[in-house]
């Protein structure tokens, strides 16, 4: 296990936090929230993803301020079936503390009860897998804190879609290297889908 590190960040406007290790924003300055929807779930076919499946993992690099998972989340409690059940499995080398979770979520109210219980649930900052278990939404969110390459190794599953994030690939270079694009295949079920910026 390489050496384990937690956030760093600064506040642009005092509301967008920007990581200072890769200064780079972890979501847009304008809005967010439509940005994770458009970027990542509905370029993997949003909520026709699972509409059809018992259940549906879905794997993140970069789970930085969980907006992507909050955003999956909300779509997944408005279209869902009681019997469906969705896995999240998201890695973060560098992962933010509970308070600079909550004021990066702060803007989002309309992420309702979910942003809440999510900040509740979120695990103290230690290197490893962390399960968490929304069994009311039947949602599964697995957090791999650690080095991208050292957590996907140690984990095994067939995801679905994946939403590649972890910043810009000139700023974040080991997130976008080969070792883990093979390690993402090898997690793949034929068929995946990949969205990214």
């Amino acid at each position: 296990m390489t050496e384990f590190s937690t956030a760093e960040l600064e506040w642009r406007d005092n509301l967008v936090p920007v990581s200072s290790k890769y200064d780079d924003v972890y979501y847009s300055l304008s809005n967010g929230l439509a940005e994770s929807a458009f970027v990542f779930l509905n370029a993997v076919g949003g909520s026709e993803l699972w509409k059809d499946q018992q259940s549906t993992v879905i794997g993140e690099t970069g789970f930085g301020t969980g907006l992507n998972f909050l955003v999956t989340w909300k779509e997944w409690k408005k279209t869902s079936r009681a019997d469906q059940h969705l896995t999240f499995v998201s890695v973060e080398g560098f992962p933010l503390s509970r308070t600079q979770l909550q004021k990066s979520l702060k803007p989002w109210d309309e992420l309702g009860e979910s942003r809440e219980e999510l900040i509740k649930a979120y695990p103290d900052l230690s290197p490893g897998f962390h399960t968490l278990e929304f069994e009311q939404d039947n949602v599964t969110l697995i957090l791999l804190f650690g080095d991208v390459k050292d957590v996907l190794t140690r984990f095994s599953g067939q995801a679905e879609a994946w939403f590649l994030d972890g910043f810009a690939p000139q700023k974040n270079t080991s997130m976008w290297s080969d070792n883990v694009a093979k390690a993402i295949t090898q997690l793949s079920k034929v068929g995946s889908r990949f969205a990214t910026y």
